[in-house]
């Protein structure tokens, strides 16, 4: 089923009016929420906090009229706390794209345009550890004279944090993981990998396996069928990828997220190309482990629409079992929040938030009473906010 969400009908209201109001405790089972300056602010990841609230990471304009990272703690109503927001930066442009829920505080990792000699910039990595009230413990940078960034970051089986993104060199990006002490200090890497005929390999998302070591979800592009393809890489505690998946067609597909099923199962999102339609589709796959030995792998299901392109992002498994997917419903270039329930491999519902500009998904939770949780952006006559959402378990307000 599809619908629009009627609430964000009223968005262009919302940017002239205030952003910030309360929500009652007989409201708070749904809401949506939008935080930022109305300029050039975006979502990028959510956790849950240790008092049932959440915690936004994504990107934002600071008080300096430079771009930063900026950090959102929320009560369980979506209400900012008094503290908050808190932005993050050096004085030179950056940005977050993920963050942990640490015992102590939180890790956000983005990026950092660092600039070069004789004018221009690249990206490095750029980390901060705070505390729970977003007073800064530590920073740092990663990187050399390449584009370097990160799509996601987990906690070390043994401690400290693992890594995964890319870097580039001699104008072509590598897949890049390596891990980190708890104060930043990098301790290693995966060796670079030898991937035939590929070019711009991108590690995209990470799980841990405590008693074995990692899975890493990949998109890598084969120049023997000039397309992507998602490939997945066992790690172990030392950081060696003994083990490779490669899951796809011979046309484009893409790598977004993995997730722990039952037993030893786990699911893959990511995105395929339709070779008659050239439409953008969800793809789902299943893959069982032995350890970080592969086993079996089948295709659960492809998700399309014949007039949009369908971007995933993120996906979890509800309390009843069904997988619920975040991404964007793109058609005609306006994008609206895609939520799709996928049952067993049977499509299982769709919904889709927006009317007015347009909406992104870019992070789903499973909130503590079973609901929904989503983060994302929204964009609107040039101007763009953090958007929070809360659904219950069948994705409605």
């Amino acid at each position: 089923m599809k619908m629009k969400s009627p609430v964000l009908y009223l968005v262009s209201l919302i940017f002239l009016l205030s952003c910030e109001v309360e929500i009652s405790k007989e409201q708070a089972a749904t809401f949506i929420k939008f935080y930022g300056n109305y300029l050039n602010d975006s979502g990028a990841d959510v956790v849950i906090t240790d008092d049932g609230g959440y915690a936004i990471a994504g990107t934002s304009v600071t008080e300096n009229a430079v771009t930063g990272m900026v950090l959102l703690v929320t009560d369980e109503y979506g209400n900012l706390l008094p503290r908050f927001p808190r932005y993050y930066s050096d004085g030179r442009n950056c940005g977050a794209n993920t963050i942990l829920k640490l015992d102590d505080g939180f890790l956000l990792c983005g990026y950092v345009m660092a600039e070069e000699a004789g004018g221009g910039s690249h990206e490095d990595i750029y980390i901060v550890k705070t505390d729970e009230n977003g007073r800064v413990t530590w920073s740092n940078t990663y990187g050399g004279a390449g584009n370097e960034n990160i799509q996601h970051a987990v906690r070390g089986n043994s401690g400290g944090f693992v890594i995964a993104g890319y870097r580039e060199i001699n104008n072509k990006k590598d897949y890049w993981i390596f891990s980190i002490s708890e104060n930043g200090t990098f301790i290693r890497e995966v060796p670079q990998q030898t991937v035939q005929n590929t070019r711009d390999n991108m590690a995209e998302y990470l799980i841990s396996i405590p008693e074995y070591g990692y899975l890493c979800v990949c998109t890598y592009h084969e120049d023997t069928y000039k397309g992507s393809n998602v490939f997945i890489l066992s790690v172990n505690n030392d950081l060696n990828t003994p083990y490779n998946l490669s899951l796809g067609t011979d046309y484009n597909d893409f790598g977004k997220c993995i997730i722990r099923g039952e037993g030893n199962q786990f699911y893959v999102l990511g995105n395929t190309e339709n070779a008659s339609s050239g439409r953008t589709e969800l793809a789902v796959y299943s893959i069982e482990m032995n350890g970080l030995k592969f086993g079996s792998s089948s295709v659960v299901a492809t998700i399309q629409s014949d007039s949009a392109d369908f971007i995933a992002e993120d996906f979890v498994l509800t309390g009843t079992g069904r997988l619920a997917i975040i991404g964007s419903d793109i058609s005609d270039g306006n994008y609206n929040i895609l939520l799709q329930f996928l049952d067993q491999g049977v499509p299982d519902g769709r919904i889709n938030f927006g009317e007015t500009g347009s909406q992104v998904g870019s992070k789903i939770i499973v909130t503590d009473d079973g609901g929904l949780l989503f983060v994302g952006t929204n964009a609107y006559e040039g101007n763009s906010m953090i958007s929070l959402v809360k659904t219950n378990e069948e994705g409605r307000l």
